[in-house]
């Protein structure tokens, strides 16, 4: 049955959980989604994908090649420490914007939409649309006067509730993870935050590597 199976295309794989969204709303939501997209494809509108990320001092494991009867082994600190982050990337050109803090916050991710403002030089404003999940920092009231301030420049647009997979921003922090932090002990969150604006420096210099990154079409 095993070499039936295989021969059919299928393999042994471990599932993974999963849950549909439960949003009454999806289905609108996610055609204004492609509403958006399609203009941001033809040069209408800025559309951006936003998301936050853990930042921790405890090294992830993932599957890596090990001698035969070597299980590799991962120092791990005495205690954990947490850094959070913020990244923003372009729907069409994968330009990236992020930003740092000690707390998940409404702060935090008022800092990286702040960067989204372009000084004024007496040109036509081009509305930007970030798309963001439904986390709360995201409707704090600090955030709301940062929107109501510049509502000709920048418009929040809400994601269907659980659904992960239509951000590509989080398909970013798995790449991060993969280069930075996954089976590596840093000696100190100085190190480690080093090491994650090293990461963000170069994959920003690089748009088309963002796009690859994150699963779009550069």
């Amino acid at each position: 049955m095993r070499r039936t199976l295989h021969r059919a295309g299928s393999s042994g794989q471990r599932p993974v959980l999963s849950v549909s969204s439960p949003d009454p709303e999806y289905e609108q939501k996610a055609a204004r989604l492609q509403e958006l997209q399609r203009q941001a494809q033809a040069g209408e509108i800025d559309l951006y994908y936003e998301d936050e990320v853990d930042l921790a001092l405890l090294p992830g494991v993932m599957r890596c090649w090990s001698k035969v009867g070597q299980q590799r082994k991962i120092d791990t600190p005495r205690q954990n420490k947490k850094q959070y982050g913020a990244g923003l990337i372009h729907w069409g050109c994968g330009k990236l914007h992020w930003a740092t803090s000690d707390h998940k916050d409404n702060a935090l991710f008022r800092s990286v939409l702040s960067q989204l403002i372009e000084p004024d030089a007496g040109q036509p404003v081009r509305k930007k649309y970030v798309l963001v999940d439904n986390y709360r920092i995201h409707c704090a009231r600090p955030v709301q006067a940062f929107l109501a301030e510049h509502r000709d420049e920048v418009e929040l647009v809400c994601l269907p509730t659980y659904s992960p997979k239509l951000n590509p921003v989080e398909r970013f922090w798995k790449h991060l993870r993969r280069k930075v932090t996954h089976n590596h002990l840093f000696q100190s969150m100085e190190q480690l935050l080093e090491a994650v604006s090293s990461f963000f420096r170069d994959m920003a210099a690089v748009p088309d590597l963002v796009c690859r990154a994150a699963g779009l079409a550069a």
